[in-house]
């Protein structure tokens, strides 16, 4: 090569990654070529006798986004790159520069890579982005212009980690690519360069014996170390993988098996929390049935008991028996003999004092099928009437007084006490199917020829009749628990099933509303929300929720199921609990977001039967591995609008985090209310706006409230007393946010952004103690972000005109203002202290000195898209940025490593660090609340779901996080684990029914019969 150069090499790494920078650069330096190679001919002329100097000096960084005039000289005076691959490297922008210019001077081929952490070529592999150690130019093609190109890069890599060459074999490959010599020949030449010096220091070495015994421990224990420093990193990485799929158990026996191991970490302990909630739901109620199977489960009304169905394996039989068991306590209260093996219905009578079955005697209904009823006070026989009601449907009097059974000779009702039959209605019909409405009123059947019928209850006198299905087999019928609707369910003629389609009648005036195909294949289960609005089924597709008024599919999980499949429905119609005889596992759905919110993974077998009682506040689980478990649910508050009569926008915590600030409404009728945390309950309610409120504020000592509304007025509220104090008119076109400064003295309003707005009426400053005006603060064009300094004696406005302002917030003086370069800022911040104010601006963050009015720094990058919001971490060495892109970027301020949050699709507006800057909760238009490890940029899980926009607030402590959508509330624990890791070991010992293998996968175990101590 006649190029001459100043450098040999020129070394591109992360500052966190200096410790391998010092060593590469320090062994590159002092390695003397072996005097046989020194003066041959290689690709960059004549091998010298070292490699002297190479470049590593990035401790004076530009803060434009240029790499400076030293750096790019250094760079092009360089025969080589070395680039020290590590996912912080990956991350880093200024190495990803550094590469790109390097490549873009023709030396692509010249360019070497030294992996030290990580792996490689791993960024598109789902939920491996955060191990990528190649960054962007290293995986790509550069052109002569400096820009990545989409054609793919082999990069020549040595790899140092321990498992692959290790630090000699990866820097004796860097030796051969920088010297031009082969790998065999310099592995050689080392080998007996090794030999000679082993054979001078060979009689030295006896004498330094001893120290050599004390190297060879040190060694060992350092080797030690690093094994149990990833075998930590291996149980942490798959509890997180176990947490991001939904298996909370799973994931908190990995989690805690590093805990115990002396991990404790915030994220650790954060996902521990995480993932215990659905673990510690199960209560201390768990119940050995002994059964092969549980194909039936129900609560009484009052919900103090339960019953189980279940089938028995005696001496090579089948007996299937009824267990009634205390809720409270699990205790057997009875065993009932003669059930039927496969049963078609199952409840409590009346008061509950009473349990009816109904179904066939074999599991292949081959036998006649029958009804029988127990009275649990009397130890006698139970009572058995030949016949059933059909596949679906209430057998029984809302009172438990009467029977109904259907047969090809007509209706029959019978005394549920003695059996007696009370009455034969429709005799000489062949009925298929009969069921009470809800109310006891009226009795719908189904004929033979597919008419379907509505009775008096009391007379059998005909009341209506349905014809639109005669000549149709239907083999089911039932009401909705309001009784406004009637559903027929037609069935199989080859095999006694009902099939998919579904028909419903308005019982008001017998027209035929809906007909629709609810399963291309067979229909096993149908069961109601308590409210009768929705239903859910199982069918051969799958479980799928539906709406009763508009035939609606709201919500479906496709599945190839078989009869065997269960599901529960909560009686609030949100939740949906899915379960197979296949599966051990139980999914918990949210039917409005329609996410898997987790699982319900500790039985060892399928899962036969599902219930909840009667409130949804506790759920029954039966095992085919002979247990039933009772689970509380749900984990976390949350409050539909219904709860208190609007629609919530926005949420706040008080500073004692004993209430809730809620304010929304509807058009005409914006509302604030004080919610009890508890309970929910509205404690105090504020009345006077006209239209939406979406924006609170309360000041910090508590006094005063400013709320900012669609009505164009913001207000000022006495908090303890709930009065108004001022109206703050701002514009026709509404308030968009409304905020006190530290001080409580002034307040800061904002208008919605449409663009038709006057300059002056962008934003305004007002008295925070009587609401009276003190300035405007204009632009040219409407201002979309604003923010108090901490101090609170300055306030920041940025305009659509591209313009940033800073004011003084005593009488509204514009103190410093930097002119348009960027377009529209949509988002600005001042950091802790006050020493950095960070603005958003299309594909663009910059950091300004609001004291000497200079900028700091700069973040441009197309990738971006448009920021929306920006938040500082509490120590301001961290600013996270939400895009309307739905990514988050992560920007850590003193090494300049840029890390890219990907989960959210779509905007994300809402963004809160955790007090210690170790967690980053994140919100958006999505739904979603998601929680990120800020030093890995890893995400720790997805917290809750909406089915519409996200708003958040943090509390103080950080131990609760409050959410709200269009029609939901929701506060939940997002504390970390407190506990040591051993009594966390004995909760899980107790309710898991896992433990880490020596290959650290998980193996099964019995769990304690012991009641678990909390």
């Amino acid at each position: 090569m006649t190029e001459d150069y100043k450098y040999w090499a020129f070394i591109s790494y992360s500052h966190q990654d200096r410790a391998w920078g010092d060593w590469l650069h320090k062994t590159l330096e002092t390695y003397r070529v072996p005097r046989r190679l020194v003066g041959r001919a290689s690709r960059d002329g004549q091998v010298p006798e070292r490699l002297y100097p190479v470049f590593r000096d990035r401790d004076e960084l530009p803060s434009s986004a240029n790499l400076g005039d030293v750096l790019n000289e250094s760079l092009r005076q360089s025969r080589y790159q070395i680039v020290i691959c590590s996912p912080r490297s990956a991350a880093s922008r200024w190495v990803n520069e550094e590469i790109k210019y390097f490549k873009s001077l023709g030396r692509e081929d010249r360019v070497l890579c030294l992996i030290v952490d990580g792996e490689p070529n791993v960024f598109d592999i789902p939920g491996r982005d955060i191990e990528e150690c190649f960054a962007p130019a290293l995986r790509y093609r550069v052109d002569a212009h400096g820009q990545i190109t989409d054609a793919p890069a082999e990069p020549i890599a040595a790899d140092a980690r321990e498992h692959a060459d290790g630090k000699r074999g990866a820097n004796l490959k860097l030796l051969s690519g920088l010297l031009g010599v082969g790998l065999d020949e310099i592995v050689q030449r080392e080998r007996q360069r090794e030999f000679w010096k082993r054979v001078q220091v060979g009689a030295a070495a006896m004498a330094f014996a001893g120290l050599c015994v004390g190297a060879w421990q040190w060694y060992q224990n350092e080797r030690a170390a690093r094994e149990r420093e990833i075998t930590i990193e291996k149980l942490v990485e798959s509890g997180r993988q176990e947490l991001l799929a939904g298996q909370h158990a799973r994931a908190a026996v990995y989690l805690n098996e590093a805990y115990k191991m002396g991990h404790d970490t915030v994220p650790l302990r954060f996902m521990l929390a995480q993932a215990m909630k659905p673990v510690e739901a199960l209560t201390d109620v768990r119940v050995e049935h002994g059964g092969q199977a549980v194909f039936e489960s129900v609560f009484s009304p009052d919900g103090e008991r339960f019953a189980l169905h279940v089938l028995l394996q005696i001496s090579g039989n089948q007996k299937a028996v009824i267990k009634v068991y205390d809720t409270a306590s699990g205790t057997l209260l009875h065993e009932l003999a003669g059930a039927p093996a496969l049963p078609l219905s199952m409840a409590f009578l009346g008061d509950g004092q009473r349990l009816l079955t109904t179904g066939f005697p074999d599991d292949i209904r081959s036998g006649a099928p029958f009804t029988r009823i127990w009275t649990l006070a009397e130890q006698k026989s139970a009572l058995q009437i030949d016949g059933i009601n059909g596949y679906a449907g209430q057998p029984a009097h809302p009172d438990g007084s009467r029977v109904l059974v259907a047969d090809e000779s007509g209706l029959h009702v019978h005394d549920a006490r003695t059996g007696a039959r009370l009455a034969h209605w429709l005799a000489g019909q062949a009925l298929y199917a009969a069921t009470y409405s809800p109310d006891g009123t009226r009795v719908a059947v189904v004929a033979s020829d597919g008419v379907v019928q509505v009775i008096d209850a009391r007379d059998g006198r005909a009341l209506q009749q349905y014809t639109e299905t005669k000549g149709q087999f239907l083999s089911a019928v039932l009401f909705s628990p309001t009784g406004n609707d009637l559903l027929g369910l037609p069935g199989r003629t080859d095999i006694p099933q009902l099939n998919g389609d579904i028909r419903i009648w308005n019982v008001a005036d017998g027209a035929l509303r809906l007909s629709f195909a609810a399963d291309a294949g067979l229909l096993y289960v149908l069961q109601f929300s308590r409210d009768g609005r929705r239903f859910a089924t199982v069918g051969s597709e799958g479980y799928k929720v539906w709406s009763t008024t508009r035939g609606v599919l709201l919500f479906s999980v496709p599945r190839a199921l078989t009869e065997f499949a269960r599901l529960a429905l909560s009686p609030d119609g949100d939740t949906l609990v899915t379960a197979d005889f296949q599966n051990r596992v139980a999914e918990v759905w949210d039917v409005r977001s329609k996410r898997m919110m987790h699982t319900l993974d500790l039985h060892t077998d399928g899962i036969s039967a599902a219930a909840f009682d009667p409130n949804g506040e506790r759920l029954l689980l039966a095992s085919r591995d002979g247990s039933a478990d009772l689970w509380n649910m749900p984990a976390d508050k949350a409050w539909r609008y219904e709860s208190f009569e609007t629609l919530p926008y926005v949420a706040r915590f008080d500073p004692a985090g004993r209430h809730l600030l809620v304010g929304g409404g509807r058009a005409g009728d914006g509302r604030i209310m004080i919610l009890d945390r508890q309970s929910g309950s509205i404690k105090q309610r504020m009345d006077g706006h006209d239209d939406v409120v979406v924006d609170l504020d309360l000041s910090k000592d508590g006094r005063r409230l400013v709320s900012a509304s669609l009505d164009g007025t913001a207000a000022l509220w006495d908090y303890a007393h709930g009065t108004r104090i001022a109206t703050l008119s701002h514009s026709p076109e509404g308030a968009y946010t409304a905020r006190f400064n530290h001080s409580g003295n002034r307040i800061l309003t904002t208008t919605s952004p449409d663009g038709s707005l006057p300059d002056h009426d962008a934003a305004q400053l007002w008295n925070g103690t009587d609401g009276a005006p003190i300035a405007r603060l204009a632009h040219t064009k409407f201002v979309y972000a604003a923010d108090f300094d901490r101090s609170g004696k300055r306030v920041a406005t940025g305009s659509f005109d591209g313009t940033l302002n800073l004011w003084r917030t005593a009488d509204g003086k514009l103190l410093r203002s930097w002119p348009a370069n960027e377009g529209p800022i949509h988002g600005l911040t001042f950091s802790p202290g006050d020493t950095q104010l960070a603005t958003a601006t299309p594909d663009c963050v910059r950091l300004f000195d609001p004291n000497a009015g200079t900028q700091i720094s700069v973040l441009r990058d197309a990738g971006m898209g448009i920021p929306e919001i920006l938040t500082y971490s509490p120590d301001g060495n961290m600013l996270a940025i939400g895009t309307q892109s739905g990514s988050i970027w992560l920007w850590q301020l003193d090494d300049d490593v840029i890390r890219t949050l990907k989960g959210h699709q779509q905007l994300v507006d809402a963004l809160a660090f955790s007090a210690d800057g170790a967690l980053l909760l994140s919100g958006g238009l999505d739904g979603e609340v998601r929680a990120w490890d800020t030093h890995e940029g890893a995400s720790l899980g997805v917290l809750l779901s909406f089915a519409r926009k996200t708003g958040l607030d943090l509390l103080a402590s950080g131990s609760r996080l409050v959410a709200t959508s269009w029609s939901q509330i929701a506060d939940i624990d997002v504390s970390v684990e407190a506990r040591r890791a051993e009594d966390v070991t004995r909760v899980l010992a107790c309710k898991a029914p896992w433990a880490v293998g020596a290959d650290l996968r998980l193996i099964n175990e019995k769990r304690e019969s012991a009641p678990c101590a909390h």
